[in-house]
């Protein structure tokens, strides 16, 4: 499931122009991070990106800064990636609801499976093993003769 936009792209009218360009800035990182596979690689997006905000920094009509701040908005989300990096304990991150249980119904052998499972090699008793048919009766769940 991709997971949606940062959610501070999202500005409210309540943010002054300094902090929706921290928070840019922040996501224009997050967004090159997600984008790319070492460090080496964001390190040079990480300079140019710094360098697009320096080029703007001396922009004192709030017109053309707030047209500025949405462009960028708008590229940020554009370039976001439909599977973000994220924490593997967070909620959708890597290892969140891994091992769910399987369904009922993925446990049961058809009638079908059971008849293959009768007459399959592993059926029959191991002779180094002699409880090995046996065991395998029992995890399947299926009763002996």
């Amino acid at each position: 499931m991709p997971r949606p936009p940062y959610p501070s792209i999202i500005a409210t009218p309540s943010l002054s122009s300094e902090q929706r360009v921290w928070r840019l800035y922040r996501n224009a990182l997050r967004t090159a991070y997600d984008d790319t596979f070492e460090r080496k690689e964001w390190a040079k997006d990480r300079v140019q990106i710094r360098e697009r905000f320096e080029a703007n920094r001396q922009i004192d009509d709030p017109a053309q800064r707030r047209k500025l701040i949405e462009m960028g908005e708008e590229e940020v989300r554009l370039k976001t990636h439909p599977l973000n990096t994220r924490h593997h304990l967070a909620p959708f991150g890597t290892k969140w609801q891994r091992n769910e249980p399987p369904i009922p119904q993925a446990l049961w052998l058809t009638p079908d499976e059971e008849v293959w499972f009768k007459d399959a090699h592993f059926y029959t008793q191991n002779p180094r093993k002699p409880t090995y048919g046996r065991r395998l009766m029992r995890f399947f769940g299926v009763s002996a003769f």
